[in-house]
């Protein structure tokens, strides 16, 4: 697997928090009945929270505008397509656009009322792009 961190962390405009301890990340993922693919898991367990090259990702945080819980449940509710094992990684705030993994580290997009498309294969791909 390619350091999503280090790949994360060399953008310059990355502003970024404190990781995340493993009973944290393993407590999101028993509230979320889902298991979070390795490269976030890293990102969590390392980062926390990120923003960098236009993108704000999901983490474990109180901000629940950036909260991977929060945001997954209100993405869920509005979004009954979507598989109960995805979460959500970004919420683009940008015509209902929602970008989410799978457990196997897929990445989807959605809008409104859809079940959405695979975008790329993990998250290092995805903020490649």
């Amino acid at each position: 697997m390619d350091d999503i961190v280090q790949a994360i962390k060399n953008f310059p405009d990355y502003i970024g928090s404190n990781g995340r301890m493993d009973s944290e990340i393993i407590f999101a993922e028993h509230l979320l009945k889902t298991t979070f693919a390795l490269d976030y898991k890293q990102y969590l367990r390392e980062i926390g929270l990120a923003c960098f090259n236009g993108h704000e990702l999901t983490g474990l945080t109180d901000d629940e505008r950036l909260s991977v819980l929060a945001v997954t449940r209100q993405e869920r509710e509005a979004n009954k397509e979507i598989p109960e094992s995805w979460y959500v990684v970004e919420q683009t705030n940008f015509d209902g656009i929602v970008i989410w993994q799978a457990p196997l580290g897929e990445i989807f997009q959605t809008v409104p009322g859809t079940a959405g498309h695979k975008l790329c294969n993990s998250l290092m791909e995805f903020i490649s792009k």
